[in-house]
């Protein structure tokens, strides 16, 4: 089970919705969508698997859900005032060419703002057991944020807590959702290896220490260039 308070407060905290017209990137499944449209003037939200979006519309009312890509984006220049990445710009595309188009759909004087798991979370390392290319996904996010570097006007690093009930729960929970059921007993291990002493503890916490970026000012004008990148 997963407490988003943290992470909700976090977005509230970094920019202020109300009353703008808002991109999400990567929406998976609405759980972000339903706390942004609360505020926002109008949310569009854009995924590529096309299951969790239909499963976004079923759930979440008032937002307008599309299939897509952050990479390829549908809209127009100059048509958000805040484009948002909720632990989505490692995830299904490349980083670069997603802010690369983030910058190109906002508005002159906009917002983007992300959310990313960093290298060192719990979370991040436990996922790892089964998608192996997490943390080089991880990296190349990184560092397509940093190519944005001069117009970073805050970003700090803050933790979500994932609590299970029990020890079956806590490996259930990634054998199924990243191990697509198929974890053996080596992984299983691997998993035990990760979390320590908690697994004896109930709940079971795991940390997942993520990083919160808001890329503002003019952001066309202070993209830094970095080789390769954008």
């Amino acid at each position: 089970m997963q407490h988003d308070d943290v992470e909700l407060g976090k977005i509230e905290d970094f920019v202020n919705l109300k009353g703008k017209h808002v991109l999400e990137i990567g929406c998976g499944d609405g759980r972000l969508s339903s706390f942004l449209a609360q505020d926002a003037e109008n949310l569009v939200a854009v995924d590529p698997d096309e299951e969790r979006i239909e499963a976004a519309r079923q759930a979440v009312q008032g937002v307008d859900f599309r299939i897509g890509s952050g990479e390829s984006l549908e809209f127009e220049e100059d048509s958000f005032d805040i484009v948002f990445f909720g632990f989505s710009l490692h995830h299904h595309q490349d980083g670069s060419a997603a802010m690369a188009e983030a910058k190109r759909v906002l508005k002159p004087g906009g917002d983007i703002l992300i959310i990313e798991p960093t290298l060192m979370s719990e979370y991040t390392q436990l996922v790892a057991v089964f998608q192996q290319e997490e943390p080089a996904l991880l990296k190349k996010a990184q560092k397509a944020i940093k190519s944005f570097q001069n117009a970073i006007s805050r970003q700090e690093t803050f933790v979500v807590y994932h609590y299970f009930d029990a020890k079956d729960d806590f490996l259930n929970h990634y054998t199924v959702k990243y191990g697509e059921g198929m974890g053996n007993e080596t992984s299983r291990n691997a998993l035990r290896g990760i979390i320590g002493d908690k697994l004896f503890t109930a709940p079971i916490s795991v940390d997942d220490e993520c990083t919160i970026t808001l890329i503002s000012e003019d952001v066309r004008c202070h993209q830094k260039h970095h080789p390769g990148i954008g």
